[in-house]
């Protein structure tokens, strides 16, 4: 794993890709996907960021690549304490909670946060964030389960 050489996209100011690419011939073997939570396209929310998408070729599942693609993410969001507030800077994901998505982001460190409903009642604007900004609403509020990475 540690030949694959990753490569950051800015595709936009709200979204960045990161995909891995084989020095050899396979080319692009992962990619994942990190943007802005908003609710409803105007309001931004500052601290808080959305994994939407992580993909990993079949081959190479399990070997790290995807773990690697998560943690390049992380490390792209602004670090605790650099700014005069001491924000704190979350990327949220969310899973079937019994899925292999779901053991993935556990096992990437991301700290489960129970269902939708649980997250609306503790964080609100996080929450509308992702029915609005995700483009799976629906299976957010059929119990998948969402998951926490701090920066």
């Amino acid at each position: 794993v540690s030949s694959i050489m990753v490569r950051l996209r800015n595709v936009s100011a709200s979204r960045s890709d990161l995909d891995s690419r084989d020095p050899g011939a396979e080319g692009v073997v992962g990619c994942a996907q990190l943007g802005r939570l908003a609710i409803g396209g105007f309001v931004v929310l500052r601290n808080d960021f959305l994994i939407t998408q992580v993909l990993v070729r079949e081959r190479w599942r399990r070997c790290g690549v995807g773990t690697g693609l998560v943690t390049e993410l992380l490390h792209r969001l602004p670090r605790d304490g650099l700014d005069r507030g001491r924000q704190t800077w979350y990327a949220w994901a969310f899973a079937e909670s019994a899925s292999s998505a779901s053991s993935f982001l556990e096992a990437s460190g991301g700290e489960p946060q129970g269902n939708i409903w649980q997250v609306l009642l503790r964080d609100p604007l996080p929450a509308l964030g992702m029915l609005i900004s995700s483009f799976y609403p629906f299976e957010l509020v059929l119990g998948e389960k969402v998951f926490r990475f701090r920066a």
